[in-house]
């Protein structure tokens, strides 16, 4: 009897009964199993909730990462989006505005109209509303892939083990 390629996987025919060898599975499968069996499992339901919520928090993390909020306005807490919004946007213009005023203060410094410390004073409160902007941002970041998850998202199960998971977004 010759083999081919594609029968190699498959063990041959016993008396023509069809009997055939199952493939093998994965150890963690039958792990998997061995706890639901025990009632160590979680339900179905609740892992494809737990993978929705994972896949949407990563989403608003990777928005957040893009433009501080944005995360959580994704996830529809806009009044938390809203003052991160605003905190970014006063820190970068605090920024921004005491970089400028640090300039001036160099100008006077050269001109002999001011002292060094006057400079100095305004760069180190242009790096502090930097570094406040970055914690922000970053706060941004998290809070968007660790907060709760949305509200109007729900999970059930249906007949035969389907799993509905529905998020009402309104607008």
């Amino acid at each position: 009897m010759k083999r081919r390629v594609s029968d190699s996987k498959k063990s041959p025919d016993l008396r023509g009964g069809g009997l055939r060898a199952r493939p093998r599975r994965r150890a963690g499968f039958a792990l998997f199993l061995a706890a639901a069996a025990l009632g160590l499992a979680p339900a179905r339901a609740e892992i494809v909730a737990k993978v929705d919520v994972l896949r949407l928090n990563t989403a608003a993390a990777q928005r957040s990462f893009i433009a501080p909020g944005w995360g959580q306005w994704y996830k529809q807490d806009k009044g938390r989006a809203v003052a991160i919004w605003t905190l970014e946007a006063g820190f970068l213009a605090g920024s921004a505005y005491s970089f400028h005023r640090s300039r001036e203060a160099m100008n006077d410094f050269r001109g002999g109209r001011a002292p060094y410390s006057r400079h100095t004073r305004k760069v180190d409160q242009a790096n502090f509303l930097l570094i406040a902007a970055a914690v922000t941002w970053g706060y941004s970041v998290l809070d968007a892939y660790l907060g709760a998850p949305p509200q109007g998202v729900t999970a059930s199960v249906g007949e035969k083990g389907s799993v509905q998971v529905a998020w009402n977004v309104r607008f």
